[in-house]
């Protein structure tokens, strides 16, 4: 019998400069876990022919012709699809089905599946943390209609997954306007928020887009007077965990995220109970970060680990253990990413700030910035090198970098070792990626100055 074969209805086939890598449609019960499958180029070349139009005999003649320099035999294709077909990255029918599979992509370009897009400097907070030190006076906006017309690309180009964040994103003017098109063009559309505006009124707006919104509250303590303190707000515990029940009672898919410092660590258990009592799917606690106004946390941090650090290293496996699957942590993939020295900064993800600069990681400043998307064009960005050296690069590592004293601050960690690298002259990791040339560097940020992993959790 026949068997037509086609890509699954609803995902995206992006193929990219090694092959391709196909991006599953998400599903509800499915949320967390990754829907990414690659190919090398001759699984590529087999795969962006599957659009339910061919039986597979005929769909590998077709192959052969086209690519007559690489010809596959029969037994190698049934053992391919046999493979692609238990992992669900095919579809077979007895009979002619079309694909609803959207193709994109290019074999000479990297271009990103991820955008984090921060869509205001202005935050209704003063967080003692904030890494893009934002305020009620800050008061910057990314122009909507050039934002647009650069996600427009971004889609077209195979992007799937957008994070909004700011500033408070929800004090951007067009916030439910992107938040629709996100939704209508997008995956999975995530929104980074305080809570404070995420009150009854915005729920009811928000309803009709609840299956693919993932929202990211922030919440530091189960203490009302630590939160309210640490946000600058008096009433910010209130509106957050009002926040919480709203998202919680009408189904919203939310993960709680905690700020770490030496005076709010052992209340991570306490943080933790809150989350799973509004019905949270993940609790996140993350250390705070050497960033904007966090400096001088990190060091007590530091500090506090170094007084006690037995009581300290028990408290944080008790939380480990206890909240083993509640508890948001790097993924088996992430790891492997992590374990490359290479988290996929620009040929995967990027960021956007509000003044359209375009960064290669949300959790640095504007020191390292690779265009702006009021300036050039999407491919204008991506049309060169830059994505090939950021895909071929490894993070700074003991064999190349011997006993350099700076490798326990960078060891990992590629946009730490580029800031790292800028303050030591002699630095061998930083003269043998030669990726300065694709990076803006104002002058008044030479120096280095955030020597902090960035942390994706």
């Amino acid at each position: 019998m026949k068997k037509y074969l086609r890509l699954p209805d609803g995902s995206i086939f992006q193929k990219r400069p090694a092959g391709a890598t196909l991006y599953l449609k998400s599903e509800t019960e499915q949320w967390g876990k990754k829907r990414r499958l690659s190919v090398n180029m001759d699984g590529a070349k087999l795969l962006e022919l599957c659009n339910g139009k061919l039986p597979r005999e005929e769909l590998v003649k077709k192959h052969n012709s086209l690519y007559p320099g690489n010809i596959v035999a029969g037994d190698t294709a049934d053992k391919f699809f046999a493979k692609t077909l238990e992992a669900g990255m095919v579809e077979a029918s007895a009979e002619p089905v079309r694909s609803t599979s959207r193709v994109c992509g290019s074999h000479e370009h990297y271009y990103p599946q991820h955008n984090t897009i921060e869509v205001t400097s202005q935050c209704n907070y003063k967080c003692k943390h904030c890494y893009r030190e934002s305020s009620p006076s800050e008061n910057l906006h990314l122009d909507h209609e050039k934002l647009m017309k650069y996600l427009d690309e971004f889609r077209d180009h195979g992007g799937s997954v957008i994070e909004i964040t700011g500033g408070e994103p929800m004090l951007y003017r067009n916030f439910f306007e992107l938040v629709d098109w996100s939704w209508r063009n997008l995956e999975v559309v995530g929104v980074l928020t305080n809570g404070y505006y995420l009150q009854e009124e915005a729920i009811e707006r928000l309803l009709p887009f609840r299956e693919k919104l993932v929202f990211n509250i922030s919440l530091d303590s189960h203490r009302p007077q630590f939160h309210n303190a640490f946000r600058g707000k008096e009433d910010a515990f209130e509106k957050t965990t009002r926040a919480m029940e709203l998202l919680g009672r009408n189904k919203f898919r939310f993960r709680l995220s905690m700020s770490v410092t030496r005076d709010n660590f052992f209340d991570m258990e306490g943080t933790a109970e809150l989350a799973k009592k509004y019905g949270a799917a993940y609790f996140g606690c993350n250390m705070v970060q050497d960033l904007g106004r966090g400096g001088e946390l990190v060091s007590g941090m530091t500090e506090a680990f170094r007084k006690d650090p037995e009581r300290h290293a028990a408290y944080e496996q008790m939380i480990h253990e206890k909240y083993k699957g509640f508890l948001h942590i790097v993924s088996e993939e992430g790891k492997k990413q992590l374990e490359t020295g290479n988290c996929g900064i620009v040929h995967t993800t990027v960021t956007v700030g509000p003044d359209g600069e375009m960064r290669p990681c949300a959790m640095f400043d504007s020191g390292l910035r690779i265009g702006n998307i009021y300036k050039q064009s999407f491919e204008e960005i991506f049309h060169s090198t830059l994505g090939a050296a950021f895909n071929a690069m490894h993070a700074p590592k003991k064999e190349l970098c011997g006993d350099c004293k700076m490798l326990g601050i960078c060891n990992g960690c590629i946009l730490r070792g580029i800031k790292t690298g800028l303050a030591q002259p002699d630095c061998k990791w930083l003269k043998s990626v030669d990726i300065l040339k694709y990076i803006s560097l104002p002058p008044e940020e030479k120096k280095c100055g955030n020597l902090s992993e960035p942390n994706y959790g």
